[in-house]
């Protein structure tokens, strides 16, 4: 568990991720931001390439010259329902709102299920699968490397959607496959790794006693233009389709909000890439849908209020927390858990 923790903190979490993280709440970024509607995305995304870049070669050269020292042991930390070390992991996309000039080339397409957004973390022979905050969701037995007693010393790391229906978690990406990170592989060696890992392991998609929920990938495709995308929304989907994603195929993966990332509903492509849908797409547009724009800003105040009811029920329930710490009752009081809001 040691060579885990040591591995999540260099591969997932830098100093400066942490000095942002500090500056706001983790929360906020759980969405997809306003500023992709008021600034420059193309800019955005060029100036975020260069800073990856830049990164990578930092980090080579911070490596060829660190000494070997070991490492302290940290002080256990009071138990809570959230585990810092995967809070806040998630790479997040922005809305689209500007079609990349290299779109057909350099961009990957996949196509996502309804579900919930969940970190799974297979090592010491348990799969634990937590939220976007670090909060543990569930743990159950898999066949992924680490996730059972047979393949205890592994572990891997996943960026998935769990779909409750199908009771399938659908891969998005990979950090971590096997004890080996990538998370500083660029989005299309992480996806050809992860299908060769995926066609290699064919047990982890079978709903078996100690495999009691099927891990599987979505469909990915390359070679963006018109008529391949329109086709890829002619097949027919197991899944209820929630949106489409888009990832540059340079990027990393990095925690926190990126434009080398671009999400949209099924629905939106033909005002965004000007590309005609089938009707069935068309037709699961709300009712009171009127453009992308105005779409965006009322899925982002919805998100604001959401929020700020959140964070005003939690500091009611701290501070009745507080209160009952300071009131002597002289009886067992047995608390019953808080349900999330």
């Amino acid at each position: 568990m040691d060579d885990l923790t040591s591995c999540v903190k260099s591969i997932l979490v830098s100093e400066d991720d942490n000095t942002l993280s500090t500056q706001n709440h983790s929360r906020l970024d759980a969405y997809k931001k306003k500023s992709s509607l008021i600034s420059n995305q193309a800019e955005r995304r060029r100036i975020r390439l260069q800073e990856q870049k830049k990164k990578r070669e930092s980090k080579v050269e911070s490596l060829r010259f660190q000494p070997l020292t070991p490492q302290k042991k940290s002080i256990p930390a009071k138990k809570s329902c959230i585990n810092s070390l995967y809070s806040n992991q998630l790479m997040f996309s922005e809305w689209l709102v500007e079609v990349p000039s290299d779109l057909d080339k350099n961009w990957l397409m996949t196509i996502c299920p309804v579900g919930k957004r969940c970190l799974v973390v297979a090592s010491d022979g348990i799969t634990s699968v937590y939220n976007k905050v670090g909060k543990l969701i569930t743990k159950h037995p898999s066949r992924l490397p680490g996730g059972c007693r047979e393949s205890k010393t592994d572990y891997t790391i996943l960026d998935c959607v769990y779909n409750d229906p199908l009771r399938t978690y659908f891969i998005l990406d990979c950090l971590c496959w096997k004890s080996h990170p990538i998370v500083d592989s660029e989005t299309e060696f992480r996806f050809y790794w992860l299908k060769c890992k995926l066609d290699e392991s064919k047990e982890i998609s079978a709903f078996v006693y100690d495999n009691p929920y099927s891990f599987r990938d979505v469909p990915r495709f390359s070679g963006l233009d018109l008529l391949n995308i329109r086709n890829q929304f002619e097949k027919e989907f197991e899944y209820e389709i929630d949106g489409v994603l888009f990832y540059h195929k340079e990027a990393h993966y990095e925690a926190g909000c990126t434009p080398l990332v671009g999400w949209l509903k099924p629905y939106m492509i033909p005002e965004i890439l000007g590309i005609p849908m089938p009707d069935w797409v068309l037709r699961q547009a709300p009712s009171d849908y009127v453009n992308v724009r105005n779409s965006i800003e009322k899925f982002e105040s919805e998100q604001k209020m959401r929020f700020e009811d959140k964070i005003g029920a939690d500091l009611k329930t701290d501070n009745l927390d507080n209160s009952l710490k300071n009131v002597d009752i002289g009886m067992d009081f047995n608390e019953s858990p808080r349900q999330e809001i």
